[in-house]
This record gives structure tokens, C-alpha cells and sequence, in this order.
């Protein structure tokens, strides 16, 4: 294993770069790692970021996370900001205050956030848990997203919202105080709408899809 202990130049930006390495970790207060990793590559810091390739899992925890990576394994990210943008193999599990996700998907995505901004190409199954949730892209497994006025880790008290843009291939579940459809959106397989309110379905979505009930009394309840 590659061991980045860079605690001696943490006032100046900590930076290591390699062309090649097995398992590799870092641990310190702040550090961007560039290297491809025949491997695991795990990172541990207040604000922590990666680039390159792991064969293996991509484990990031830290106040700020960021990665631009192709990962081979699975993908696990915690913290109170994190983007991420490339590719995943494996499964992604993340928990972030904000969150920004972008790129190619192709296992379960499963996501606990204050808010929620996604982008891009999912092969399977999306859960998400958030206060705030945005989606564009194409989403070829179900989605089931359930907002609510306390989660992750932003304690919210406004009303939360879920907007969604894009194709969902199999339709699935969303739960929020209001819900939002683009007037652009595909849906292919039937959509679960609980809400305050019954959104507008655009004049390209078959009405039959939708099925719409109030949002539970005491909110969304995963």
C-alpha cells in the first residue's frame, strides 16, 4: 500500500502525484491526490480531492470531497459538500450535505444529502433521501426518491422539492412537498407522484403513467 501522509505541507496545498500505484490512501487535513490505482484508493481529510483510476473502491471521507474518476469497484463519499464526475462500475453510496453528481452509473446508486444535483447516465436502481433533489440525464433502472424538511446532514425547515428532468426508462417512486416535471421529460414505466399538490404532466407524457396521491400526513416517510 501507498501511504500520502502530507501533514508537514498542509499550509501549502498538499499534492502527491504517481503514474502507477497499488492500494493507496492519504490522511491529513487537506490533500489532492493524482494517480491511477491498481487497487483501493481511500482519502481522509477536512478537504480532500482525487483524479485518476481505481480499479478498485473509491472511498473519500471530509468535510469538502471531490473526485474526477473512473472507478472499477464501488464508490463511497461522506461529506458536508461533495461532487463527483466520471465513471462507476461498482455501487455508489454517498451522504453529503450538497451534493453534485455527474457521469456514467452503472450499478445502484444510493444517496443521503441536504441537497441533490445529478446529471448523467444510471444503469440501475436510484434512491435517494434529500431536503432538495434535481435530475436530469437517463435513468434506465427505478427511481425512488423521498425528500424531507430535516435530512442529511443540512437541517432544512422549508418545503422540499424534487425537480426532475430527462428519460426514466421504468418510472418509479417520488415522495415530496412539491415535484416538479420538465416540460421535456420521457417516462416509460409508471411514476408514484406523492405530493401537496398534483404537478402539470407535460403534453409528451402519457397521463397513464402518472398515478398522483397527497403526500402522507407528517411528510415523506422512507
Amino acid at each position: 500500500m501507498i501511504k500520502h501522509s502530507l501533514l508537514a505541507s498542509i499550509m501549502t496545498g498538499a499534492v502527491a502525484i504517481s503514474a502507477h500505484a497499488q492500494d493507496s490512501s492519504f490522511d491529513g487535513l487537506a490533500g489532492h491526490v493524482e494517480e491511477n490505482v491498481n487497487g483501493n484508493m481511500e482519502m481522509n481529510g477536512a478537504s480532500v480531492s482525487f483524479t485518476g483510476r481505481v480499479t478498485g473502491d473509491l472511498i473519500m471521507n471530509g468535510a469538502a470531497v471531490s473526485a474526477e474518476a473512473t472507478v472499477l469497484g464501488n464508490v463511497d463519499l461522506n461529506g458536508g459538500s461533495v461532487s463527483f464526475e466520471g465513471n462507476v462500475a461498482g455501487s455508489s453510496t454517498i451522504n453529503s450535505g450538497a451534493l453534485t453528481l455527474q457521469g456514467q452509473f452503472a450499478g445502484p446508486v444510493e444517496i443521503q444529502a441536504g441537497a441533490a444535483t445529478l446529471d448523467g447516465d444510471f444503469a440501475e436502481a436510484l434512491s435517494i433521501n434529500a431536503g432538495k433533489v434535481e435530475l436530469d440525464g437517463r435513468y434506465a433502472g427505478p427511481i425512488r426518491i423521498y425528500t424531507e424538511a430535516n435530512s442529511g446532514f443540512l437541517h432544512r425547515r422549508d418545503r422540499s422539492r424534487v425537480t426532475l428532468k430527462g428519460d426514466y426508462a421504468r418510472g418509479g417512486e417520488v415522495c415530496s412537498y412539491e415535484v416538479r416535471l420538465d416540460d421535456n421529460i420521457r417516462i416509460g414505466g409508471p411514476l408514484v407522484i406523492m405530493a401537496t399538490e398534483r404537478p402539470d404532466v407535460p403534453s409528451g407524457v402519457n397521463p397513464d403513467l402518472i398515478t398522483f396521491t397527497d403526500q402522507p400526513e407528517g411528510g415523506c416517510q422512507d
